[in-house]
């Protein structure tokens, strides 16, 4: 709604005004003076002002030169009102800025034509004069400033009792830092103007987009009924992201993404308020959520005062492996990997967990991100090697028959990046009296599209121990595929959201492709997050020949992993015996 301010000390003529600007629905603001007029300029920010030009006290001149001064007001369209219509009267007030003159008396039409004329002029002239201060140049998308506005006009029009809602969707790009580091900016300005092309193709034209800064995008739902519509769009954005993939100098890569969704039922204020709940959850949905997209919930905000409390807890518990007297929280759990044709044990992937001695057993997602931003990741992955490395040479020395199993470990970038990490792994090894070729590293995508020489020398003497790579998560980050064969790989691990949506139309392709660039380079699959019988077949049709999911097993403790094997060898000992019956008998 337009609000126009009519300054006009003639109270009959400034009656009929705002009769005739009210019936066609604007908003009017009064003044039967100058320096009222000036005031309710000032403070009720019109988009335009009618104003007589001889007024008792300030007239209408002086009321258009101090507008003109004041940067609040400099730009309102101001048009004169006044029974002199002469070439000097109507020069005067252009000289000072006047938009538009009307000689007094002015019919209906003449009126609202003048005011309809400068509103289209301004808004015409605005959108040219502050295209750079509100949008973007590089997305050609609403920047912070225009969202800003955007936000603050909708929460002040809607009420807290109305049916009508509105949703704010807070759109994050995963691994765009490291996509960043590996391809440079040039690249990573591709990814985000391809981005944006397509959310803005995905997205009805009143559904408002914008682009907020870094690697995220704001999206405003207006005039909702309810919530679902805010998450069928987030489901439908996340799977979209998951079969995507941009050309990058050759490179295609795979960059999925998290979505924070926040709403009108919180009764926000003001933009900023709302738009941090949507930032705090859309990390909240990139660090715990599994279908991409988390809706705001206050107990997020709660949350964030104990992180600080949760890493107080974990420099404690880390500083505590160093002191062999007290209790360790750390242990680690052991998730078999196993042959999908002949449910043959390959070995296992060890994964910390912390048991909080408060909170109980903790996953790593919570608190590995913290370990690496802290500083605090290079004590916590020694232990977890030696811990792994110890686990593997008692199974071995239990279970001859199991004296080739496996052991995976992730390793963290900012761990393997030491200058002397393979002769401190080589001391582990030998500490433990274990050959390297039992030993798997898992480590991610953009640490090796990151490659400089020293990581190279790094990778190369890990294979001088005989020790095995994996690349982890393989295709949810990106994946350079043409230079797959430059890097020193055993193993490939196809990331959980491609096995969970095996079933969909055009999954199976992308698992076929990569299972196929793996077969042509001699590498071996793995595949995650095995949940169901239907997968599995799917996966064995694909001929994928190793995987882990909780089909199989969810990750064990060690005693409880230990017992697996246990249960493995007597299976295979009660087998042959069958066999051995069968043939007597027979």
């Amino acid at each position: 709604m337009c609000k126009i301010l009519v300054i006009e000390d003639e109270v009959s003529l400034r009656e009929e005004i705002l009769d005739i600007l009210g019936a066609e629905g604007f908003e009017v603001v009064e003044a039967e003076d100058g320096q009222t007029g000036i005031y309710l300029a000032q403070s009720q920010h019109p988009q335009l002002i009618l104003c007589d030009v001889m007024m008792s006290g300030a007239d209408g001149y002086e009321v258009l030169s101090t507008l003109r001064q004041n940067l609040d007001t400099a730009l309102v369209p101001f048009i004169f009102l006044s029974a002199k219509s002469t070439h000097e009267n109507i020069r005067q007030g252009m000289n000072l800025g006047a938009d538009d003159y009307l000689t007094k008396p002015f019919s209906v039409d003449e009126l609202l034509a003048a005011i309809a004329a400068r509103l289209a002029k301004q808004e015409t002239a605005s959108l040219a004069q502050h295209n750079s201060a509100l949008w973007d140049s590089l997305t050609h998308l609403p920047n912070k400033l225009y969202l800003i506005q955007q936000l603050n006009r909708l929460i002040q029009q809607t009420p807290t009792n109305t049916t009508s809602q509105y949703a704010v969707l807070f759109v994050g790009l995963d691994s765009f830092k490291e996509i960043n580091d590996a391809f440079g900016q040039l690249m990573s300005d591709r990814l985000l103007q391809t981005v944006a092309t397509q959310l803005r193709q995905i997205l009805a034209p009143e559904q408002f987009l914008a682009y907020f800064g870094g690697d995220e995008f704001i999206i405003i739902l207006e005039n909702i009924s309810d919530l679902s519509t805010a998450t069928q769009l987030a489901e439908q954005l996340h799977q979209r992201s998951l079969k995507q993939a941009f050309d990058l100098g050759g490179c295609e890569v795979f960059s999925s993404i998290s979505i924070g969704i926040t709403h009108s039922q919180f009764c926000y204020s003001n933009a900023i308020d709302l738009l941090a709940d949507a930032s705090l959850t859309m990390h909240h949905a990139r660090t715990a959520s599994k279908n991409g997209y988390t809706v705001f919930d206050p107990a997020m905000r709660v949350n964030l005062s104990e992180q600080f409390q949760l890493e107080t807890d974990l420099r404690r518990a880390i500083l505590e492996i160093t002191y062999s007297g007290k209790q360790q929280e750390f242990c680690l759990h052991y998730q078999p990997i196993v042959h999908l044709f002949t449910n043959q044990l390959i070995g296992f992937e060890a994964l910390i967990r912390w048991n909080h001695p408060e909170r109980g057993m903790i996953p790593p997602i919570q608190f590995i991100l913290i370990a690496e931003a802290k500083g605090l990741i290079d004590e916590l992955g020694w232990w977890i090697l030696q811990e792994a490395c110890n686990q593997l040479r008692s199974w071995q020395q239990q279970f001859p028959q199991y004296s080739d199993l496996i052991v995976n470990v992730n390793i963290s970038a900012l761990q393997l990046n030491q200058i002397d990490f393979s002769q401190q792994l080589a001391e582990i090894l030998h500490h433990y009296d274990l050959s390297g070729e039992y030993l798997k590293l898992e480590v991610t995508e953009s640490y090796l599209l990151e490659m400089t020489e020293d990581k190279n020398n790094i990778l190369q003497s890990l294979k001088s121990l005989q020790i095995k790579l994996c690349i982890d998560d393989f295709g949810t980050g990106y994946s350079c595929l043409s230079r797959l064969h430059q890097f020193p790989i055993d193993t490939l691990k196809v990331d959980r959201s491609f096995i969970s949506q095996i079933d969909a139309d055009g999954q199976n392709a992308v698992i076929k492709a990569i299972i196929a660039l793996a077969d042509s380079l001699d590498i071996n699959i793995v595949a995650e997050g095995i949940e169901t019988s239907i997968q599995l077949e799917k996966l064995k049709e694909l001929n994928c020949k190793l995987g882990q999911g909780y089909l199989f097993s969810k990750p064990l403790p060690s005693q409880a992993a230990t017992q697996l094997i246990v249960d493995r060898i007597f299976e295979s000992q009660y087998s042959t015996q069958t066999k051995k019956v069968d043939t007597n008998y027979s």
